[in-house]
This record gives C-alpha cells, sequence and structure tokens, in this order.
C-alpha cells in the first residue's frame, strides 16, 4: 500500500471526470487543426476522434516485481479500454519509426541491464544516456514527464522534419496523453 500512496493521488470523481473532458477537448482541438491543415488524412482524424464524447477510463494495476524485493510491485496505467486509447495507438505506430532510428533499443528492464553491462567501465558517462519511452499504451507513472516529453519530442521532431505539421501533432498528443495519465 505504501506504493500507491507514494506513487499515486487520490481524485474526486468529479475532478476525473473533468480531467477526462479537458484531455478530450485538447485531443479534438489538436486533431482538428492538424487535419484542417492537410498534416493528417481524414481516416486518421476519424480514427483518433472515434472515442471523442466517451468517458471510458483506462485500467490502473500493479505488476508484481517477486526478483525485486526492495520493490514488489510498479504502478502500470493502461490506455487500452480507455476514451484515448486511439490517440495512444496513434502515438505508438507514429514513434515506431523514430524508435528504429535509436542506436539501442531495449525490449525490457532486463535488457537494460544487460546493455548498462556492455558499457566499458573506460569512458561510460550515466549523464550522456537519454532514455525514450516508446509504449505509450502503458506508462509507468514514476517517469519524470518533462524529460520524457523533452527528449521524446526533440526525436520526433528531427525524425519528421520533413513534416513539421505532423511532428507538431505527435509532440502535442504525447504532452496530453503523458499528463493524462491519471485519469485516462
Amino acid at each position: 500500500m505504501q506504493l500507491l500512496r507514494d506513487s499515486c493521488i487520490q481524485i474526486s470523481s468529479d475532478t476525473c471526470m473533468a480531467d477526462i473532458r479537458n484531455s478530450q477537448a485538447m485531443v479534438e482541438d489538436a486533431v482538428r487543426h492538424h487535419s484542417t491543415r492537410g498534416h493528417i488524412s481524414s481516416s486518421q482524424t476519424g480514427y483518433l476522434l472515434k472515442r471523442i464524447g466517451t468517458t471510458a477510463v483506462g485500467k490502473f494495476r500493479l505488476r508484481p516485481k517477486l526478483h525485486k524485493p526492495e520493490l514488489c510491485a510498479r504502478p502500470v496505467f493502461n490506455f487500452t479500454s480507455s476514451c484515448i486509447q486511439p490517440t495512444a495507438v496513434f502515438l505508438c505506430d507514429s514513434l515506431e519509426p523514430v524508435m528504429a532510428t535509436c542506436k539501442h533499443v531495449c525490449n525490457s528492464s532486463d535488457n537494460w541491464i544487460e546493455r548498462l553491462k556492455l558499457f566499458p567501465d573506460s569512458g561510460f558517462r550515466p549523464d550522456a544516456l537519454r532514455i525514450m519511452v516508446i509504449d505509450i499504451l502503458s506508462l509507468y507513472p514514476n517517469i519524470d514527464q518533462d524529460l520524457l516529453i523533452h527528449v521524446v519530442s526533440k526525436k520526433v521532431c528531427r525524425y519528421y522534419q520533413n513534416k513539421p505539421g505532423f511532428a507538431t501533432l505527435c509532440c502535442n498528443l504525447l504532452k496530453i496523453v503523458i499528463r493524462a495519465q491519471h485519469t485516462c
């Protein structure tokens, strides 16, 4: 229970509904803005807006970590059943080619630890590492949101430099989804 208290805040149903409506309004505004400017197709627009107006919330769970006694579980917000799910899927699809340009890609924390062991002692600078999370459907609330948005947005803008409107849409949607993870 201490993990829950440390990683989450309790909000009222009214606050939750207000946050959902606010997130949906921001998604709708961003999508319509970029759709009218031709940055996304009409089918992409329809897909992104298909759950706007619903109030389905995501799921929260604790993922057990039996091999980590100091941290017995990890909190995870899952958007699969939420009203913002189409936005999360769109972002995952849009970020996948960005991920392919990353020099080192890890698909699990175990893979990450193994890769860290490969760095030579001489010349390894942990402060030079930039970590980017691509799975927007299942977010860990303990990740520094501002740093995540900053690092991923820079990569997105660099990758989609020939499509700056699309890059801006992705960055704006990323901010909305990351900030909305406690409700959607």
